[in-house]
């Protein structure tokens, strides 16, 4: 192997940035979750099939790029979208968020679907989106060294 050389896959190009297929499903999860807040001030039920009906076509979309082009979707992705209507699940808008023994069980609001996220006891926390993809978890990263003469 030559010193240096990397097999690359997927998931990365060879400047470590995501692949454009990557890009492109991470565009299409936003733009589906984006849909799912405006149901919190929904007055009339039109206005909650609209936001119903494009969320579901761009995860809709989104599932199939995934399929065309052999990706897989990350967990945390997969875990949040209905299995059986293609909705965003939000636990304050289109589903309800129920513990048990076993794990965490979402029901979906709009066809009573009930998803399954199985919980591991002392399980490390794991949050709902990748901290990376938010717009606003880009903090800078201070360095504070106590042990500085002054």
């Amino acid at each position: 192997m030559v010193s240096g050389f990397r097999y690359m896959g997927k998931n990365t190009k060879a400047d470590g940035l995501a692949s454009p297929v990557h890009r492109q499903i991470d565009i299409l999860y936003r733009q589906a979750y984006s849909c799912v807040y405006p149901l919190l001030d929904a007055s009339s039920d039109f206005e909650r099939q609209m936001s119903h009906f494009i969320c579901r076509r761009c995860v809709n979309q989104m599932l199939h790029l995934a399929k065309k082009s052999r990706v897989r979707l990350s967990p945390v992705m997969r875990r949040s979208i209905c299995r059986g209507c293609h909705l965003i699940l939000d636990p304050r808008t289109t589903g309800r968020l129920r513990f048990h023994k076993t794990g965490i069980v979402v029901t979906c609001d709009a066809c009573g679907t009930q998803n399954r996220t199985p919980l591991q006891p002392n399980a490390p926390y794991r949050p709902a989106y990748f901290e990376r993809m938010l717009p606003d978890s880009k903090l800078l990263a201070i360095e504070i060294n106590d042990n500085k003469p002054s």
